[in-house]
C-alpha cells in the first residue's frame, strides 16, 4: 500500500530526529575544537571547514526544509485531483530528498571517525538516486502548477504532459543510473559532475523544447 502525505511526514519527523540524535552524540564525543570539512570541489578535495557541530548538524537542513514543503504543496497545488494521481512522483521526490540528507549525514560522519572514503560519493550517489527514482514516476504523474516539467503546451493538454514527462523521466533514469555507478565505482568526481549536469540538462531542456512538438502533433492541422 502507498504511503500517505501523513505517514510519509511521521516518518520524516523520526529519520531526522534520529539523525540529530546521532549528530548530537557524535558531536559532543570528538575534542574540543575538532573541524570537520563541509564542502568538496569538483577533485572530491574537501576545500572548506567548520566546528562539529556545524559540520554534524548541516545534514539535516536538506530533510527538514524538504519535509516543510513538501508537507505544505497539497495546500497550495490548485490541480489537486492530479497531485494525488501523481502521488507516486510527489512520494519519489520526498524519499530521494530524506536519502539524500541520509547519505550527507554519512559522509559527515565519515569525516568525523576518519574513515577512508571519498564522502562526494554519498551524496552524488544520493542524487542519482533521486533521478532513478523520480524519473521512474515522472511519466505516471499527471499535470501540476507545483512538480514537473510546466509549460504552457504540457499544462494545456494532459496527453503532451505525459508525452513529456514519460520522454523526460526515461533520460532521468538512464542518468541517474550513470550517476550512481560512477559515484559507486569511485569515478573521478569531475567525470561524475559532467554525467551530472549533462544528464540534468538532457533530462530537462530536450523534452521541454519537444514539448510544443507534441502540442502541435496533438491539435493537428489547425496548430499549423
Amino acid at each position: 500500500m502507498m504511503m500517505t502525505r501523513k505517514t510519509m511526514t511521521l516518518v520524516s519527523l523520526a529519520v531526522i530526529a534520529a539523525m540529530a540524535i546521532a549528530s548530537t552524540i557524535l558531536a559532543a564525543s570528538l575534542p574540543a575544537g575538532a573541524r570537520l570539512p563541509v564542502h568538496w570541489n569538483y577533485r572530491g578535495d574537501a576545500d572548506a571547514f567548520s566546528n562539529a557541530w556545524t559540520a554534524l548538524l548541516l545534514p539535516l537542513v536538506v530533510p527538514t526544509v524538504a519535509t516543510a514543503l513538501l508537507h505544505a504543496l497539497p495546500l497550495t497545488e490548485t490541480r489537486a485531483a492530479n497531485l494525488e494521481r501523481s502521488r507516486g512522483l510527489y512520494l519519489a521526490i520526498w524519499t530521494s530528498l530524506l536519502l539524500i540528507g541520509l547519505l550527507y549525514e554519512t559522509a559527515m560522519v565519515s569525516a568525523a571517525l576518519r574513515w577512508r572514503v571519498r564522502a562526494p560519493d554519498f551524496i552524488l550517489a544520493g542524487v542519482g538516486a533521486l533521478f532513478v527514482l523520480s524519473g521512474n514516476q515522472f511519466g505516471k504523474s499527471r499535470s501540476m502548477k507545483r512538480i514537473g516539467l510546466r509549460t504552457p503546451w504540457t499544462l494545456a493538454n494532459e496527453d503532451v504532459w505525459i508525452r513529456t514527462h514519460r520522454l523526460s523521466g526515461k533520460l532521468m533514469v538512464a542518468g541517474g543510473l550513470l550517476i550512481t555507478a560512477s559515484a559507486m565505482l569511485q569515478l573521478s568526481v569531475t567525470v561524475t559532475l559532467l554525467i551530472l549536469l549533462g544528464s540534468t540538462l538532457l533530462a530537462i531542456l530536450l523534452p521541454m523544447g519537444l514539448s510544443v512538438l507534441f502540442w502541435k502533433a496533438a491539435q493537428g492541422p489547425q496548430a499549423e
